[in-house]
């Protein structure tokens, strides 16, 4: 895939797959998506029973973010938005600013 200037990467962390779509603006105002990509992460696993993101649990996501942030610079995305879904919300030990930046080594 060749790099497109401006594109626009997002992000769903959800409880069991990590989604991402790529996409770019087209002058008549369409999007092109590039690239939609997904995988299973499994991050809310013992979220309902603990209120705990698990470490083993935050190492597989980190490992599918590092390799969505490559996939999005690759195409040429200048921004990259990440959302979450109820397994980070519910989760006692999530800190949004310290988990994905810090721990996954994203900015």
């Amino acid at each position: 895939m060749g790099v497109e200037a401006g594109a626009k990467a997002a992000i769903d962390l959800g409880t069991n797959t990590v989604l991402m779509v790529i996409g770019r603006k087209r002058a008549d105002g369409s999007v092109e998506v590039l690239d939609d990509v997904h995988a299973i992460a499994r991050l809310g696993q013992g979220v309902d029973a603990n209120r705990r993101i698990l470490p083993e649990a935050q190492e597989r996501v980190c490992r599918v973010l590092s390799s969505y942030r490559e996939l999005a610079v690759s195409c040429g995305a200048d921004e990259i938005r990440a959302f979450g879904t109820s397994a980070l919300r519910d989760a006692a030990n999530y800190d949004t600013d310290s988990w994905l930046c810090e721990d996954c080594e994203t900015d």
